[in-house]
């Protein structure tokens, strides 16, 4: 029997996924209870070949033109064997492949859990990161809502395991609004509604390559209406799902509006991020950072993420603190709380407002110490064109 269907969606990426599938044939080759699943988006670069010829015990799924990476996924679901499924992206890497072992002991001890996730790692150029959050080992669909807005921020669509007549009847990946490119949020979202038991499992199971921000998300993210069009679509979509339900109106029109205010800052702190490097040159232009003992960045965020690209192009030395991610070469708020003086400078790197407010509090209660923030006086305001202005 299949229990878990372990799909993995490319597109032109043979020399990365070769290596992968070489990595993964040691734990999935030989195992009759899952299925790997190659959905290839009609690459052309001698992937299909590859495949066949090296891994012939991999199914292999090609399109006939390029669909898209939703409609790819989904075209692979709908010809697996499993019960369940995980979608897995072709240069990131399942670094735990136990995980999968462990799900599948647990559906055979029939737990009742139509989703499982695990926590990630996020590799950005150097820097490898892991976040400390403290999840439950079960959530039911409420429970699961309540606290999205809190551990959002630190799971990855990579490390859950679907059941799969729950994804499909959710048609977890159809979204009504246009422009909708990263769908994956939603689909967590419109799955958990449907789900009585959530079950997480407490492994870094997932590596995922923050290296280029996500090339696509990039490419819109200086496109505000395109950004509040998929954005927006995650409330829309788990409103009108929970409502068919009969999930309580007042929990969810409390939930929407949390997640909406949650998302426009979303949007704005996108657009800062697509325009950093002016905005950083602006900021710093005037800052003498030798007159200071030690530089911190506060935050290790995308907006941290693009700061230190910033400064390791001007050859600013500077360490990073951050609250909730175990990262190699960073330091914790409370080792930061006994090292900072005050003749050292800390910036808070973070395009938020709800974030940059609690950073400051939570600086200001331990120490004097000079803070620069990357929104300090709303210097920078939109013009009519959509460029930053003073």
């Amino acid at each position: 029997m299949i229990y878990i269907s372990i799909i993995i969606t490319t597109y032109n990426r043979k020399e990365i996924l070769r290596d992968n599938l070489y990595f993964y044939a040691e734990y999935f080759k030989s195992n009759s209870d899952t299925e790997v699943i190659i959905a290839d988006d009609n690459s052309i670069d001698g992937t299909a070949e590859m495949v066949r010829q090296e891994f012939p015990w991999v199914k292999f799924i090609q399109n006939k033109g390029i669909r898209g990476y939703s409609t790819n996924l989904q075209n692979a679901i709908c010809q697996s064997r499993g019960e369940y499924f995980i979608n897995l992206s072709d240069d990131d890497r399942l670094i735990e492949p136990q995980y999968i072992d462990d799900v599948i002991h647990l559906l055979k001890n029939d737990i009742g859990a139509s989703m499982f996730f695990a926590r990630q790692e996020i590799e950005s150029g150097t820097v490898v990161a892991r976040n400390n959050y403290n999840f439950k080992p079960i959530y039911d669909n409420i429970s699961f809502l309540k606290e999205w807005f809190d551990f959002r921020d630190y799971i990855g669509f990579s490390t859950f395991i679907f059941q799969k007549n729950i994804f499909v009847e959710c048609n977890a990946f159809t979204t009504t609004l246009p422009y909708v490119y990263a769908p994956d949020w939603t689909a967590i979202l419109k799955c958990a509604i449907l789900s009585k038991k959530i079950y997480f499992v407490d492994k870094y199971v997932y590596r995922w390559k923050n290296t280029n921000i996500n090339q696509i998300s990039k490419q819109h993210r200086g496109n505000m209406l395109l950004e509040v069009f998929n954005y927006i679509s995650s409330p829309y979509e788990v409103n009108k799902l929970a409502l068919s339900i009969g999930v309580e109106d007042q929990f969810i029109n409390s939930w929407n509006n949390k997640e909406v205010n949650y998302l426009l800052e979303a949007i704005k702190s996108n657009y800062h991020i697509s325009k950093s490097n002016e905005l950083f040159n602006k900021i710093f232009q005037n800052i003498k950072f030798e007159k200071f003992n030690n530089i911190f960045i506060y935050g290790g965020g995308d907006a941290g993420a693009e700061l230190r690209k910033f400064f390791d192009k001007e050859l600013i030395k500077y360490e990073i603190v951050d609250d909730m991610r175990e990262i190699h070469g960073y330091i914790s708020f409370e080792n930061f709380i006994n090292k900072v003086s005050s003749n050292d400078l800390v910036i808070i790197a973070t395009f938020k407002y709800r974030l940059l407010h609690l950073m400051y509090k939570k600086i200001r209660n331990f120490c004097d110490v000079e803070i620069i923030d990357l929104l300090q006086n709303d210097q920078f305001i939109f013009d009519i064109n959509g460029e930053f202005s003073e």
